[in-house]
């Protein structure tokens, strides 16, 4: 990759939304940088600038088989308008200033967070382990499975194969609803009982489908568990969301360094674990600096997309009805998505052994050149539609829509634009049923109001 004084230009380009940002989330308080308007320009920041910044300051060579580094220019420079289309949306929604008052106060906030019931975490965590024995073909494929990760994903479905592949879909929001539910257990639960213990187990199973498959983000219900106590606990909560984080990196990068060398399989997993741990202990501190570690770079990915552009002649007319097809809010598997070029599996030639995803702002470029970004103003106003809920009625309804927006922003670094944008439909979905629900039934609140807590989310 050349560093050129127009690629070192755009580098530092890429500082100025994040500067924005940190300043809009400073009027918020400590709350403004836990949001989705803060947390989405960071996400995109480390997808598509570090990468290249490491580069630059390591003067190492980008090894990564995905990789154009002619069109590297080009992805930041898309990147930046993606950004500032994120500003833009998320300046269409007002936030909640903290020094108006908008914003409720974090013990107000703890309070009007509904108590886990053990019940509900036992139910949801039933509803995970049975989705999770489904999903990887049934109990005999759940220690050690018999085939290889990513095999079979391009092969035609019929009958049960397509109510099963639903099921691996499913299992996204579940494993998400049941590790907020684990972690608000866990937090509110100050001694030792075992409403915290089953929290602690619940937090575990939601990680079960991931680290089955060995995948890097199978620590996610951790950052889950770190980012709710923060915005639970504040100060208090520092230590244990840095120890979530950093067991949240380890669980992840188990399966990112170990998946090409075992099936998938709990146990697999396992067995991996000392052999990596070894690897680990015998690294250096200047291999922080390759750029290769970044787990959440996007932009290999996007600068090979990038050259399809011009090697399939890709057009908005013949590209923008499939894309919009495709962020149809039906099953795939009986409503079927329509190619938008080649895949990047069928480009480098796995096709059939390794799957290899094309990230969603690469799909924007690829269909829509740089006036893609302007998609990214929908979404960036999408997310702060979900904070100035969070702010304005916490709760467990909408902080499970918050983490379903969360969950959504390292889904777009690696999957396609309807992969990101699925979170955000059950997040649509969720909230405006409930409210629905609640609307119905608000003429019937007793005395107490014991509706009305249930809705303070």
């Amino acid at each position: 990759m050349h560093i050129s004084e127009y690629t070192l230009l755009l580098l530092y380009s890429g500082f100025l939304p994040l500067v924005i940002v940190s300043a809009q989330a400073g009027r918020q308080g400590s709350e403004g940088f836990l949001s989705l308007r803060f947390l989405s320009i960071c996400f995109i920041w480390v997808g598509y600038y570090l990468s290249p910044w490491l580069v630059y300051c390591s003067g190492k060579k980008w090894d990564s088989f995905l990789l154009v580094p002619n069109f590297v220019d080009d992805g930041l420079l898309f990147s930046l308008c993606a950004m500032g289309g994120m500003l833009a949306g998320s300046a269409l929604m007002p936030s909640e200033d903290k020094k108006k008052g908008g914003a409720v106060s974090r013990r107000s906030l703890e309070m009007r967070v509904p108590r886990i019931r053990l019940n509900w975490l036992v139910i949801v965590m039933s509803l995970s382990l049975l989705a999770f024995v489904i999903s990887v073909g049934g109990i005999d494929q759940v220690w050690n499975a018999s085939y290889f990760r990513g095999e079979g994903q391009f092969d035609d479905r019929v009958g049960l194969e397509k109510l099963t592949q639903m099921v691996r879909v499913l299992i996204t929001p579940v494993n998400a609803a049941l590790a907020c539910m684990a972690a608000l257990a866990i937090l509110q639960e100050k001694r030792i009982s075992l409403l915290k213990i089953m929290g602690y187990g619940a937090l575990l199973v939601s990680s079960l489908y991931a680290i089955h498959g060995f995948s890097r983000g199978a620590g996610y219900p951790f950052v889950i568990l770190a980012f709710l106590a923060l915005r639970l606990k504040g100060k208090k909560g520092v230590l244990q969301a840095v120890l979530a984080v950093i067991l949240a990196l380890y669980i992840g990068n188990i399966g990112l360094d170990s998946r090409g060398d075992y099936h998938p399989g709990i146990g697999n997993y396992i067995s991996s674990v000392m052999i990596e741990s070894n690897y680990s202990a015998g690294r250096t501190s200047s291999m922080i600096f390759w750029p290769e570690l970044n787990w959440l770079d996007a932009m290999a990915a996007w600068t090979r997309k990038a050259q399809q552009v011009i090697n399939e002649k890709a057009t908005v007319e013949a590209m923008g009805l499939p894309f919009l097809w495709n962020l149809h809010p039906f099953p795939s598997e009986f409503v079927p998505l329509m190619p938008l070029g080649r895949s990047l599996a069928e480009v480098m030639g796995t096709e059939g052994s390794v799957g290899l995803t094309t990230p969603a702002m690469a799909e924007l470029y690829y269909t829509f050149g740089m006036a893609g970004a302007v998609f990214m103003i929908l979404i960036g106003w999408i997310y702060a539609y979900f904070d100035r809920q969070m702010a304005r009625r916490p709760g467990i309804v909408s902080t499970v829509c918050f983490l379903m927006c969360f969950i959504s922003l390292p889904i777009g670094l690696h999957s396609s634009m309807r992969a990101m944008t699925r979170p955000l439909l059950y997040a649509a979905v969720i909230y405006f049923v409930w409210r629905k629900f609640f609307a119905l039934r608000l003429k019937t609140v007793d005395a107490h109001g014991r509706w009305r807590a249930i809705w303070n989310s």
